[in-house]
This record gives structure tokens, C-alpha cells and sequence, in this order.
């Protein structure tokens, strides 16, 4: 294995492209309005899961959140309902966000109470010392359940967080923007001026969830796993050091929670790095201590770039969990990493926080016996 290369472009990806030549925007529901939405479940949900949808290909719509309203560090959200023509609330087969958000958080979002009094009922997501990207929530639904409205709603607890502006989309295509009123709802229509059919949906929802998906089942429900012939991890910050950066070693899990071993890897490539030591260290372990002993080490130009480590793959593999042994070397932590981002293709991405010098791990999917199934 080559260990010191200048990571390379991504590969281009072909994209399934809807061009609407409208958005179709919803209309605000102010206050006196709220009584005209029903809250009991017995009425508005329709539970459409059965064991058949885990054997079709899902639609996915996408809503990120583009702006609160006055709040830059926090996010937050009562309800996001998805509807169909006859406006009952469709449930997903399963909610993912694009930040580490505790699943039944993400599920409370679609539950059957619209406004949450409480903000401890809803969702609310504190970016940290410094937002990288917007939130974004990904709703998965079986064909048989299109959903036609989305509602969007926020809490009166906390106003200064709520979401202002968002946006939805049918995996990357956008379909509409909207704005929600700070303690009330709004209500979008995901319905296009020129109709798509559901195999077009269907197309476009592919491209996201890529045709190497593997379907696995947990309490949530279906599990979309994709294959990846990379991994690409972005150190954003470390514990102080000027312009170095260091890790003990990484371990990566397949869908079968097994370590993927280095024989297994291609190619390792450096981005923004003037100076490195080996990074097959990054991968392997001592033969005699069985541990990470031998830090990997990378040294940038300027104190401002955010260097990159790519883990290329001989075969295509489901990669479930990540764990990272952090730089732990006596008078040196502070070049350990302290925010990193982990990209698995061009438009899934993780963003981290790592204790200094400790074991960091991360889930890259839900499966909810991850982490009692694995042991250091």
C-alpha cells in the first residue's frame, strides 16, 4: 500500500435532476388557526409500515433547516409532518440527520403531538463553537405512502431558536422553500406544476440512497446501508497545537460489525498536509502490544487549513461504525484532534466532537446494538 499521496477529486456522480419552473410555496397558519388541526392520532395517522416496505426501494425527501429565527448556535423545531392528499400524517420509515442527533429525538419530530409545549418534547440541536453546516433532517417513506404537504411547526417555548426558513427536497432535487411564523406552523405542497411519476421519484430517491444499499431492520425500522469505496475524514480543529494534528489510529466496522481489516484498504491519501509520518500506523496496531503506540502525525502550512486522510477500499463496503484512538503522547496532546467531519460520499457528511485523548466512537447508521455488540 502507498502511504503518501495528494488525495484526489472526488469521482463525478451521475445526478437525476427534477427542473420545476416553480416552487410552490404554502401558507403560514397563524394563531386563530390552530384549532382547525386535529391532534388525535386515531384520526390524522395512517400507519403505513408493514414487512413489505423493507423489499422496495424508499422515497427520500430531505428539510434543512436554513435559518432560525434569531439564534445562531441553536436549532430547534416542535413537529415536521408529512402528509398525503387527504392531509393524514404519513409516518417515515425512518428519520436521519445529518448531525449526531439521539434517535428519539429525530422520532419525535414525526410523532403524533403537532405543538410540543415543551422544548424537551421537540427537537432542539446546539451546533457548538461553530456551525459547519445547516441541519438537516431525512425522512425515508415506502412508494405506497407519497406524501403530497409537509407541516412544518415550532414550539412557543423557544422562540429565539425556532426555524425561520427551510427547504425540501426529493433527494437533491429541491422542490420548495418556506418560511415558518416564530411560535406557530406553516404548511408547504410537495405537489410539482408538471407531475412526476412515482418511478421518477423513485429514480431520484436512488441517486441518494445509491443502489449498494443493503436493507437491515432495528426497532426503528428499515436501515438503508450504502456501500462506499471511500472514507474521507476532515480535522477541523485541534486541542491547541499551531499547525499539528495526530491520532493514535482508526478502526473501521463493516454492516456485520466486524473490524475491517488493512488488508482490505487500497490507498491511503493526505490532503493539505507539508510533512507526515507513516500512516499505515493510522490502520494497523502494534504486532507485539496489540495497541495504537505509534502515532500518526501530520503538519499543515498554516494554522487555518484543515488537513484530510482518505481510506480508500479495494471492494465497495458498508461501513457501520468508526472509532478513533485520539493523540495520546506525554507533553503533546494538544495536537490531538478536537472537530472532525466525516464524509462517506459527496453529500452524507458527520460532524464530531473528540475528548482529548480518549477513544472516540461514531455510528455512520442506527442500528441500535452497535455499540453492546463491539468491544474495545
Amino acid at each position: 500500500m502507498r502511504s503518501s499521496y495528494v488525495l484526489s477529486s472526488p469521482k463525478p456522480r451521475k445526478i437525476i435532476r427534477y427542473n420545476s419552473s416553480k416552487n410552490i410555496t404554502g401558507f403560514p397558519l397563524h394563531k386563530d388557526r390552530i384549532s382547525t388541526f386535529s391532534y388525535t392520532p386515531s384520526k390524522l395517522t395512517r400507519n403505513l409500515i408493514s414487512s413489505e416496505q423493507f423489499k422496495i426501494e424508499p422515497i427520500v425527501y430531505n428539510v434543512e433547516f436554513l435559518q432560525s429565527w434569531s439564534s445562531t448556535s441553536e436549532i430547534s423545531c416542535s413537529s415536521v409532518w408529512f402528509l398525503d392528499e387527504q392531509r393524514f400524517r404519513i409516518q417515515p420509515m425512518l428519520i436521519k440527520s445529518n448531525y449526531p442527533i439521539d434517535q428519539d429525538m429525530l422520532n419525535k419530530v414525526s410523532d403524533n403531538t403537532l405543538i410540543k409545549t415543551q422544548s424537551i418534547n421537540g427537537l432542539k440541536y446546539t451546533y457548538g463553537e461553530k456551525k459547519y453546516e445547516n441541519l438537516i433532517l431525512t425522512f425515508y417513506f415506502t412508494p405506497f405512502a407519497e406524501p403530497r404537504f409537509c407541516r412544518v411547526w415550532n414550539s412557543p417555548s423557544t422562540s429565539a431558536s425556532s426555524v425561520k426558513r427551510f427547504k425540501i427536497s426529493l433527494g437533491y432535487t429541491e422542490i420548495v422553500q418556506g418560511e415558518v411564523p416564530q411560535d406557530y406552523g406553516t404548511e408547504v405542497s410537495l405537489i410539482h406544476y408538471r407531475p412526476m411519476s412515482l418511478r421518477s421519484k423513485l429514480q431520484i430517491s436512488q441517486v441518494f440512497i445509491d443502489y449498494y444499499r443493503t436493507p437491515v431492520i432495528d426497532k426503528y425500522g428499515a436501515v438503508p446501508l450504502i456501500k462506499h469505496d471511500s472514507i474521507v475524514f476532515e480535522f477541523l480543529k485541534n486541542y491547541g497545537a499551531d499547525k499539528m494534528f495526530g491520532l493514535n489510529g482508526i478502526e473501521l466496522f463493516d454492516k456485520n460489525l466486524e473490524l475491517i481489516p488493512p488488508s482490505d484498504i487500497s490507498e491511503i491519501y493526505l490532503e493539505g498536509t507539508i510533512n507526515f509520518t507513516n500512516p499505515l500506523t493510522l490502520v494497523n496496531r502494534d504486532e507485539k502490544t496489540g495497541e495504537f503506540s505509534n502515532p500518526f502525525m501530520m503538519e499543515v502550512l498554516k494554522s487555518d487549513i484543515c488537513p484530510k486522510i482518505r481510506i480508500e477500499f479495494k471492494e465497495p463496503k458498508v461501513i457501520s461504525f468508526v472509532r478513533f484512538f485520539n493523540a495520546k503522547i506525554a507533553g503533546y496532546n494538544n495536537i490531538g484532534i478536537k472537530i472532525c467531519r466525516i464524509k462517506i460520499d459527496e453529500n452524507n457528511s458527520f460532524v464530531i466532537k473528540f475528548g482529548k485523548s480518549e477513544v472516540v466512537e461514531t455510528a455512520l447508521n442506527d442500528l441500535s446494538a452497535i455499540k453492546r455488540q463491539i468491544k474495545i
